[in-house]
Formats: C-alpha cells, sequence, structure tokens
C-alpha cells in the first residue's frame, strides 16, 4: 500500500465537521485519524502495525482529548511499536 500525504488536522476542522448519515473518518498523518460517528461524537483513533498485523485503537473522544494531546499519544505507540 503506498503511503498519502495527508494535510494535519487543524482544530477549526475538527469543530467544524458534522454528523452526516455514515461514520467518516478525518486523517491527520503517521496512523492517527479522528472518526466522526453518525451521532455526533468525535473518536481519536491510532492505526500501527504489531508483529505484522495492522491494529486500532481509540485514544479518547474530541475535545476531552486535544489534538495536541492526540498526536503526543499518538508518537508513544508508535514508539512503542517500532
Amino acid at each position: 500500500m503506498a503511503n498519502r500525504r495527508v494535510a494535519p488536522l487543524t482544530d477549526t476542522l475538527i469543530k467544524r465537521s458534522t454528523a452526516k448519515e455514515k461514520n467518516y473518518i478525518l486523517p491527520d498523518g503517521n496512523g492517527l485519524q479522528l472518526l466522526v460517528k453518525t451521532i455526533g461524537s468525535k473518536v481519536w483513533e491510532v492505526r500501527y502495525t504489531l508483529d505484522g498485523k495492522p491494529s486500532k485503537t481509540t485514544i479518547g473522544t474530541y475535545p476531552e482529548v486535544t489534538l495536541a494531546e492526540a498526536r503526543k499519544k499518538r508518537d508513544l505507540y508508535r514508539k512503542k511499536n517500532s
């Protein structure tokens, strides 16, 4: 799978994201993404590889976990699993 460059998220973009008919993802890059659910909640997810298998975990909801905090947690997962 080819690596894609994505524009980093901004706090303004996150705040303006609204619920749609289906869940959708806003990527931040390096495995961090924000899942916007149909009910309007926003959940941070980190994608990583463990023993050659892709995995995903949640690290909190926005705004309880800010963008800066989510990036720090993503970096910790990447260090721990590399």
